[in-house]
């Protein structure tokens, strides 16, 4: 048994920069879903919350492209004798790997062509692995940064790794030990989350596993029962339905036990909360499977697939380019769903313990028509296997919260330095798991360990790079009388959704010293607020003062406000006024591009924008190039028979014209 560095060797195409104008959360917090009557109460209680787009103080990572090129990433392995696991600390210590060397087979969906897509809350997220999301709704907030990964020993003298961080958003810590004793077939891992403060917060912790998914592919938990998103709801609503497996009565005659069977992508939640070590399984053709299992304070899983819509293979494709093969995730997590919201108290500690492994359960028992049979023989064939190995869950629990308390002997990966910031300015015992130093402090965070040492907060906040404070740092930003900190107050009013007092605060900066940052950031508030000509003033304001690094961005803000409040003829003269060498570096300014040509019978830029180039940052959800494709289709048959386009030519177009998958990012049910 052993812990090492390695490379990873793939193609990808990850991020290069990323977005330095702050991101402020939505002004609706909470999501509204709705429970059928079917749904028991129980699983009603937090729906919705604190599920609301959040990314400060994190910085969105929309800088990369499509050029997948040849890459060797720092890995850092944990072998023994049975499996190997392939961590990824840069890209959030995914597993990216787990290979079972008895069995000569790789276990995960382990992609080898790492693409970045708009996924994640920060945007940049990539397929594949085992992901690990603790903080807010969505994929983690550092599955494309750096964290920190240590190795320490055990009292058997077994290496075992931790990879943790401090998370700035809830001002949290986690950490997740990973053991891979010399005699297992499973790798355990055993998290932590700690809030150290004198206050609530809201908690999501979700363990997300990618595997190959094929027309064989079958999916067991604990129960029957699930909820499942309701496809039909209109209006962008989501909610829930109480089915029992395999069947559910918006998609007759359909097994969805098994993935591959789906129309459309969709997602339901095993309610496995009452049992005491909740599971999920996963059977392919000849019988093998993978399974995680846990203590039962995880205790929900989850399926999610792509569908079998052309969108919805296409997304896999273009998630992971050149990779054969469909996927889709089982996961786990602490909620009933990831609408569902939860809570962390305040000086409080969330823990638990998942189990990976593989087996090979009898084909024909797995595959029984009768559902139930199957059901209940995967239930007892486990349970089996596991009293077999004299896996004893509980009391590896315990021993793993003992090494829980060992320091790190030595630190192979580092992530933020706010970890040893956080430290500095709280006056709180940290659990011996953390080992944060001075050292670990990055240029781009230098600026607040001059705040807390020497109270001193003087820096050219237009033109430095530098990461934006937690919440909690506006006491300490108040007693600074520097234009510096009186600018990241103001954000932080904004973040808090003080807008009036951080309207007020931003106009007093831009008396005195207006510059870009001041005025998009004002122009945000009345955008939030639903005063669009004023954001556009301030808007315009703010292009005319841009610094060269803001520029892009803020032209994307800019551009995006009058396609969505429909300015398309001051929209038309934006694009018209802005150097055209932009386009080349910006997908969203070029979209927005091929939709004001659409708007304005421009055949030949629609079709420049359409052909010459392939997007890197189509968000999950969207799928803007199917009425781009069919205008552009109506507009080139009118020019070749000279007549005017019509609705009825659109209809005509969309009727007898297939919509190239390239184009097709449709996920929903149609």
């Amino acid at each position: 048994m052993s812990v090492y560095r390695s490379k990873y060797l793939c193609n990808s195409a990850l991020v290069k920069n990323e977005n330095s104008l702050p991101q402020f959360r939505d002004r609706k917090t909470n999501f509204n879903v709705i429970n059928s009557k079917s749904v028991p109460k129980e699983y009603s209680n937090l729906l919705g919350f604190e599920c609301g787009k959040r990314i400060y103080p994190y910085k969105k990572q929309d800088g990369y492209n499509r050029n997948c090129k040849k890459s060797e990433i720092d890995s850092i392995i944990l072998e023994n004798d049975y499996l190997r696991a392939t961590f990824l600390p840069s890209l959030g210590a995914r597993l990216i790997s787990l290979y079972d060397k008895t069995g000569k087979k790789e276990l995960l969906f382990s992609n080898k062509n790492i693409q970045m897509c708009n996924l994640a809350i920060r945007d940049a997220w990539f397929s594949g692995g085992i992901e690990w999301n603790i903080g807010q709704y969505g994929h983690s907030l550092t599955t494309s940064d750096d964290v920190f990964v240590s190795v320490q020993n055990d009292d058997n003298n077994n290496e075992f790794i931790r990879i943790y961080e401090f998370e700035r958003m809830h001002e949290i810590y986690w950490h997740i030990d990973f053991h891979l004793p010399r005699d297992s077939k499973f790798l355990f891992a055993k998290a932590y989350i700690h809030n150290l403060n004198d206050y609530d917060t809201s908690l999501y912790c979700w363990t997300n596993t990618a595997l190959r998914k094929t027309e064989f592919t079958r999916v067991f938990s604990n129960t029957k029962n699930a909820l499942f998103l309701n496809p039909f709801l209109k209006d962008n609503m989501k909610g829930y339905d109480y089915i029992e497996l395999p069947n559910v009565d918006k998609l007759p005659n359909l097994d969805i036990s098994y993935p591959k069977r789906f129309p459309y992508s969709n997602e339901y939640f095993f309610t496995s909360n009452n049992c005491e070590i909740p599971y999920e399984v996963t059977v392919e053709e000849n019988g093998e499977c993978f399974f995680d299992f846990s203590t039962s304070s995880l205790p929900y899983r989850k399926m999610f697939c792509w569908g079998e819509q052309p969108g919805g293979i296409h997304w896999q494709s273009y998630l992971s380019p050149s990779t054969s093969g469909e996927y889709f995730e089982a996961q786990a997590g602490v909620a009933p769903s990831q609408l569902h919201g939860a809570i962390l108290k305040k000086n409080s500690s969330y823990t638990f313990t998942q189990v990976f492994g593989a087996y090979k359960f009898d084909k024909n028992e797995v595959h029984n028509n009768d559902y139930d049979k199957a059901f209940k023989y995967v239930q007892k064939a486990l349970y089996d296997y596991i009293d077999e190995l004299n896996i004893d869950l509980y009391d590896l629990d315990k021993a793993f919260e003992k090494y829980s308390t060992i320091k790190p002997k030595e630190i192979l990966h580092c992530g933020s330095g706010f970890g040893y910031l956080n430290l500095l300015k709280n006056d709180y015992n940290l659990p011996s798991a953390y080992k944060f130093e001075r050292n670990n402090i990055k240029n781009d965070e230098l600026l607040y360990l001059d705040l807390l040492e020497n109270n001193n907060f003087d820096f050219d906040y237009v033109i430095s790079d530098f990461q934006y404070p937690p919440l909690s740092y506006k006491s300490l930003l108040n007693k600074i009388n520097t234009e510096g900190a009186k600018y990241l107050d103001a954000v932080l009013e904004i973040e808090l959704l003080n807008y009036e007092i951080a309207l007020k605060k931003l106009i007093d900066l831009d008396k005195t010293n207006s510059n870009c940052l001041i005025c998009r950031n004002i122009a945000q508030i009345y955008w939030f607020s639903g005063k669009v000509n004023l954001a556009i003033k301030w808007y315009e304001k703010a292009l005319s003062l841009s610094t060269d690094n803001l520029y892009i961005n803020i032209c994307e803000e800019f551009s995006r406000l009058l396609i969505d409040n429909e300015k398309y003829e001051m929209e038309k003269t934006f694009l018209e006024s802005i150097d055209k060498n932009i386009f080349n570096n910006s997908d969203n300014l070029l979209l927005d591009l091929a939709i004001i040509s659409s708007k304005f019978s421009d055949l030949e830029t629609l079709e420049n924008c359409l052909y010459n180039r392939e997007y890197a940052n189509i968000r999950e959800g969207a799928n803007p190039f199917e009425p781009l494709f069919y205008e552009y289709k109506a507009l080139e048959y009118a020019k070749n028979n000279n007549i005017e386009v019509t609705d009825l030519l659109r209809k005509k177009m969309i009727n007898e014209i297939k919509l190239p998958i390239e184009f097709d990012f449709t996920v929903l049910l149609k």
